[in-house]
């Protein structure tokens, strides 16, 4: 289970972000359902998963790190 080019997200994740996301019915040109998975919700989960690959550095902890900008706004994307 490697990380993606340009993501923190590993291959599993990545299959459960685009499940997240993409509609549960779609027809060409029409959405009939979203998933309820959107907005601070998903960045919320993006956040959780980035920070469960932070904490396996063993200064992470040590270093007392804030989130500031996209993580904190909560507006996370998984590039």
């Amino acid at each position: 289970m490697g990380l993606l080019p340009k993501t923190f997200l590993n291959v599993d994740e990545k299959d459960e972000a685009i499940k997240r996301l993409l509609p549960v019915h779609f027809v060409p040109g029409k959405i009939l359902k979203l998933r309820p998975d959107t907005g601070h919700q998903f960045s919320d989960w993006l956040g959780q998963k980035l920070l469960e690959n932070l904490e396996s550095f063993s200064a992470w902890e040590g270093a007392c790190p804030i989130a500031l900008g996209s993580w904190a706004r909560y507006e996370l994307c998984p590039r």
